[in-house]
């Protein structure tokens, strides 16, 4: 027998969902110094969002590059210029650039 498909609206809500308590668990376990389960936590978030095609909360910030969540003034440095925001990630000096307009 095979699986009954579930709706596109409760995929959605899942994969809400479940990236919004693994990015909490990265939070946590980035708090607690378990830098490579944040990274997994981060890794699985971006594999949900990219598979049902459901967006990472944008005030939900990690580097792009290492997958590091970013908290402000433990792991990252933000600098302010004249019409943007400018994220440096200290673990591999990524920088992220904001618009005022996006915040």
């Amino acid at each position: 027998m095979s699986r009954r498909p579930i709706s596109l609206k409760a995929a959605v809500r899942i994969a809400s969902l479940r990236i919004a308590s693994l990015s909490k668990l990265a939070f946590e376990s980035l708090r607690n110094g378990n830098n490579e389960l944040a990274k997994r936590y981060i890794c699985l978030m971006k594999r949900i969002s990219q598979r049902i095609n459901v967006p990472i909360p944008k005030e939900f910030i990690f580097c792009k590059k290492c997958n590091i969540p970013l908290i402000i003034g433990s792991n990252c440095r933000v600098r302010l210029n004249a019409n943007r925001v400018k994220i440096t990630c200290l673990g591999c000096g990524n920088i992220k650039r904001l618009s005022y307009n996006e915040r």
